[in-house]
């Protein structure tokens, strides 16, 4: 993979709110695309260092030293039925890649590049290199294990039990050996860019909001688990969060259903 084909990516894989739920406005929208086009680009100098070229250390240490606006926190989470929808239209439209991704983010709060992994040049340098998800790290009944890029926590998850995922291999096929997951059009592991675009496609034509974004799936599992089990500890510990402070941030009800069951604890203890 060489610098100037990553370049023609910069910027374009950002998901953009377009709808109420979720930050609006240019400024917002300019803030979720800058932030995508400095993560690219920080991952282009870094290549660009470990090959020596003219200029990349400098730009590597010039941009480690400055700090950008963050976009605003999202207050969107998927739902069961909508994701439901993707996994059963990514099937109608050939790209089942989709509705598997979808589905296992949804029901196991794995982060997306845990499941479709990464294209980054080694630290050594030199061309682009794929890690993530590979066949060997699905056992024979279905059990899934791995650590996760962002904390290296170990976890183990059964998808036997995930009615979701149960639903996407009706169309889809976990491989023996390699990446689990491909890009039907190439034959290759998703580029985060291509991913969001096709992502897109199966969205809208599932007839789910574009205020979704595939990073919702995480939190509407976090939500979910909330919302049935009550426990915001349960939730941190499927989400692989070091603290229930980050669980609070993804849990995205509106604590409504919670507040009665403590308004009428309150009311039964006045008795």
């Amino acid at each position: 993979m060489e610098v100037h084909a990553a370049h023609a990516n910069l910027g374009r894989g950002s998901e953009q709110p377009q709808a109420r739920g979720a930050p609006t406005g240019k400024a917002s929208a300019g803030a979720r695309r800058a932030s995508g086009a400095i993560k690219l680009l920080r991952v282009i100098i870094s290549y660009g260092a470990g090959e020596r070229l003219g200029g990349c250390a400098q730009a590597r240490e010039i941009l480690s030293d400055m700090r950008f606006e963050q976009p605003a926190a999202r207050t969107v989470a998927m739902t069961y039925e909508q994701c439901l929808a993707i996994v059963k239209q990514s099937a109608e439209l050939k790209c089942p890649s989709i509705g598997f991704v979808e589905a296992l983010k949804f029901e196991s709060a794995l982060r997306r590049i845990d499941v479709i992994g990464e294209w980054a040049p080694p630290p050594e340098g030199g061309a682009f290199r794929w890690r993530g998800l590979t066949g060997k790290d699905i056992s024979r009944d279905m059990i899934l294990t791995l650590k996760t890029s962002k904390t290296g926590a170990e976890v183990a998850r059964d998808l036997k039990v995930m009615p979701l995922v149960q639903e996407a291999l009706k169309a889809f096929r976990i491989p023996d050996i390699g990446p689990v997951v491909v890009d039907e059009d190439t034959g290759k592991p998703y580029w985060e860019n291509r991913y969001t675009e096709k992502f897109r496609k199966v969205r809208d034509a599932a007839g789910v909001p574009s205020n979704v974004w595939s990073m919702d799936a995480r939190a509407g599992a976090v939500t979910e688990t909330v919302e049935a089990t009550g426990s915001l500890e349960d939730a941190s510990n499927l989400a692989t969060h070091s603290t229930t402070k980050t669980t609070r941030r993804y849990s995205r009800g509106d604590g409504l259903e919670k507040s009665r069951e403590i308004a009428k604890a309150r009311a039964e203890k006045r008795k």
